[in-house]
C-alpha cells in the first residue's frame, strides 16, 4: 500500500468517526424548543434545493447545489447543532437521489457525503462562533459589515474544508497529486459558496427584518444565478467531451494509417 493509499484510507475512516460523533453530538444537544414554522420553511427549501438545484462538476461524480445557503441560514439563526443535522440531512438526500436517478454511489461514498457534511458544519460553526461569540447576534444587531464578514468566513471555511475532502476522496481514483486534484475539481467550486453566503445573507436580514419580499427576492437571484452556472458548467462537460471524441477519433484514425504502411511494406 502506497503512502497515498494509506493517507485517504486513514482520511475516510477519521471522516466517518467524526461525522458520527458531531451526528451525535447534535442529536444530544439538539435545541426542540427552538423548533418553529419558520425552520420547517427552511428545512423543506434545503431539500427542495438539493433535489433540483445541484450540478455535477466536469470530468468527477462530484454535485454541488444551492442548499448551503439555507443552510448557513439555519445555522446562523438556529445554532450549530440544528445546522449540523440539517446538513447531514440534505447531503443524505441528495446522494440518494443521485443513486434514485441512475447515478453511480456506493453505500461508503452516502457515508462519506453525510459525515464530511457534519464535519464542515459543526467545524465552520466552531470557528465563526469563537471569532464573533454569537452568530445569531451578529446577525440581529444590524452591522451590515460584521454580517458580510461572517458569511465570508463561513463560506470560505466550508469550502475549504469540502474541497480538501473531495480532493481526498478523488486522490483514490487517480495519480495526481493531491494540489493538481484540488486546482483542476475544486477551485470552480469556490463561485458557488460565495453566492450561497450572499443569498444567505439577503435571506438573514429579509428574516430579521420581517421582510417576506427581500426573502422571496434572495431565492429568485439564488436560482437564477444557479442555473446559469450549471449551464456554464454543461457547456464545459460538452466540449471536453466533443474534445475528447476528436482525439480518440485521430488516435484511430493514425492507427488505421501506421496499420496501412505495415500492410504496403509487407506487400
Amino acid at each position: 500500500m502506497t503512502t497515498k493509499e494509506r493517507l485517504v484510507q486513514f482520511s475516510t475512516w477519521i471522516t466517518l468517526s467524526l461525522g458520527l460523533f458531531f451526528c451525535a453530538y447534535s442529536i444530544f444537544h439538539f435545541p426542540v424548543q427552538k423548533v418553529d414554522p419558520q425552520l420547517i420553511v427552511i428545512l423543506l427549501a434545503t431539500v427542495f434545493f438539493g433535489q433540483f438545484l445541484h450540478v455535477q462538476l466536469p470530468r468527477i461524480n462530484i454535485h454541488i447545489s444551492t442548499s448551503d445557503a439555507m443552510i448557513f441560514v439555519a445555522l446562523i439563526l438556529y445554532g450549530s447543532e440544528v445546522g449540523v443535522l440539517l446538513a447531514v440531512f440534505e447531503a443524505l438526500m441528495t446522494s440518494f437521489s443521485i443513486r434514485f436517478k441512475g447515478g453511480s454511489l456506493r453505500n461508503i461514498t452516502i457515508a462519506l457525503n453525510g459525515a464530511s457534511a457534519a464535519i464542515c458544519t459543526f467545524v465552520t460553526a466552531l470557528l465563526v462562533n469563537y471569532v464573533f461569540v454569537s452568530m445569531k447576534a451578529t446577525a440581529e444587531t444590524g452591522e451590515f459589515y460584521r454580517l458580510v464578514l461572517m458569511l465570508g468566513m463561513i463560506a470560505f471555511t466550508q469550502f475549504l474544508i469540502s474541497s480538501i475532502s473531495v480532493t481526498l476522496f478523488m486522490a483514490k481514483k487517480t495519480e495526481k497529486s493531491l494540489w493538481r486534484i484540488w486546482n483542476e475539481t475544486c477551485l470552480n467550486a469556490f463561485v458557488i459558496y460565495v453566492f450561497n453566503a450572499i443569498i444567505a445573507g439577503i435571506i438573514i436580514k429579509a428574516l430579521v427584518g420581517i421582510n417576506t419580499i427581500m426573502a422571496l427576492v434572495g431565492v429568485i437571484v439564488l436560482v437564477v444565478v444557479f442555473l446559469t452556472y450549471r449551464r456554464y458548467v454543461n457547456d464545459v462537460k460538452e466540449t471536453a467531451e466533443k474534445a475528447e471524441k476528436s482525439e480518440r477519433a485521430r488516435a484511430e484514425q493514425a492507427e488505421k494509417h501506421i496499420e496501412e504502411l505495415k500492410h504496403h511494406i509487407h506487400e
